[in-house]
């Protein structure tokens, strides 16, 4: 049995946060966005996955991911959009992030040491 064989709880919810990122990063490429708006898609995306990834070892950066969903959401109403489809990207992928940053876990293990022998 190595150190790495348990699970951690709450684990997976970081790292759906980090593929919605990535969603919020790429679809500022794929769909056309309003000038500001597609500024505030990239930069959130990039924000949300460093916090996301950030909060596996430090599960209270988490707590970052749930401001910025709430922003996402805000900024979908206040920003202008180019078109109702990313409006709605945004506000969605937005309360996702939000509801899944309440999810609570616990940090990964610390991997320095990991090839030491077992006692």
């Amino acid at each position: 049995m190595t150190r790495t064989d348990f699970p951690v709880a709450g684990i997976g919810a970081r790292y759906l946060n980090v593929l919605l990122g990535a969603w919020l990063f790429i679809s500022d490429f794929v769909w056309r966005h309003g000038a500001a708006a597609s500024t505030n898609t990239w930069i959130c995306g990039l924000l949300v996955i460093a916090f996301a990834l950030w909060a596996l070892w430090m599960p209270t950066m988490r707590w970052w991911n749930t401001a910025l969903g709430a922003w996402i959401v805000i900024a979908g109403f206040a920003l202008p959009h180019q078109s109702a489809g990313t409006q709605w990207n945004n506000i969605i992928v937005g309360a996702l992030i939000l509801l899944i940053s309440l999810v609570p876990s616990q940090p990964l293990p610390d991997r320095r040491g990991l090839n030491a022998p077992l006692p």
